[in-house]
Parts: C-alpha cells; sequence; structure tokens
C-alpha cells in the first residue's frame, strides 16, 4: 500500500484525470507513490533546482555586482519571476534589445512594483545593467529585479 500526498494546483485539474496514479479531487490532484513517502527527500527533490539558481544569482550579485544580497528578498524575487528561471531564453535578459528593456519597465516597473511611468524608469534600467556589466552575456531575470527593487527602493512589494 503506498503513501498518498494532496497537491493543489492553482487554475484545478484537467477534467478526466482519474487513473492509478492520479485522481481528481477538488482544485488538486492526489498522487500516490509505491514506497513510503518522505517529506524531507520530495521536499529536496522540487526545492533543490531553485535552491540552485538562488544560489547562482547570490554568485553573480557578489562576484560581478559587487552587491552583498538579502537572501530573503532574493529569495522572494526569485519566487516571483515564477518558472520564467527554468527556461534558457526567458531567463536572461538582453540588454541591447530595445523592446525587451520595454517589457522590464512596463511589467516589472509598473505593474509589479508599481511605479509611476516617466523616463527615470529607463534610466534606473541602464544604471542596472552598467552595474551588471554591459559585456557579461548572461543577465539574469531574477538578478536584475533585484537590483532594480532595490534601485528604486521598492523592497515593500516583497515585504
Amino acid at each position: 500500500m503506498g503513501a498518498w500526498l494532496t497537491v493543489v494546483v492553482d487554475g484545478g485539474s484537467q477534467p478526466g484525470s482519474q487513473n492509478k496514479s492520479f485522481a481528481k479531487q477538488g482544485y488538486g490532484l492526489r498522487l500516490r507513490f509505491q514506497e513510503p513517502l518522505k517529506p524531507k527527500l520530495l521536499l529536496e527533490r522540487f526545492m533543490g533546482k531553485r535552491d540552485e539558481w538562488i544560489a547562482k544569482y547570490a554568485e553573480d550579485l557578489k562576484n560581478k555586482c559587487g552587491m552583498d544580497p538579502d537572501m530573503d528578498l532574493l529569495t522572494k524575487v526569485t519566487i516571483g519571476c515564477g518558472p520564467s528561471i527554468y527556461n534558457a531564453d526567458a531567463q536572461t535578459v538582453s540588454a541591447g534589445d530595445t523592446a525587451e528593456l520595454n517589457t522590464v519597465k512596463d511589467n516589472f516597473l509598473i505593474k509589479k512594483l508599481g511605479l509611476p511611468d516617466d523616463e527615470h524608469l529607463m534610466g534606473g534600467i541602464q544604471k542596472v545593467i552598467e552595474t551588471y556589466g554591459r559585456s557579461e552575456r548572461n543577465k539574469y531575470r531574477a538578478v536584475v529585479y533585484y537590483m532594480l527593487v532595490k534601485h528604486f527602493g521598492k523592497e515593500s512589494v516583497y515585504g
């Protein structure tokens, strides 16, 4: 007899997803494991990759940006980036692409941080890009967002 774990998935479960392994249950799924459930090991499997990326971002902040990161804030900013941190294209910001920088301004600075739309926003983005190093090929989105939060003093958004 295996152990059961109930996982709640935002947005509900897929209709008809009922078989031996998955059972529709409200807005979640019940997963059945053949071996005894070890919560710590399970948590390490799901959390490990994100923690590895957060460590990489902290290293970038220290070595490339000369900053001592607030790990709690960095973790919250990284979580806020969602699954984009696992996608090779989406996890970086192209400093040479004006459209992408405008997207950072519109979707992150204005919508997420609640800053008013004016000329100093793009100036802040450029300052962060300079701090990261314009020649640095991989400018990680979570690192750029972290530095923007610090630059504009909007740590309270992640409070």
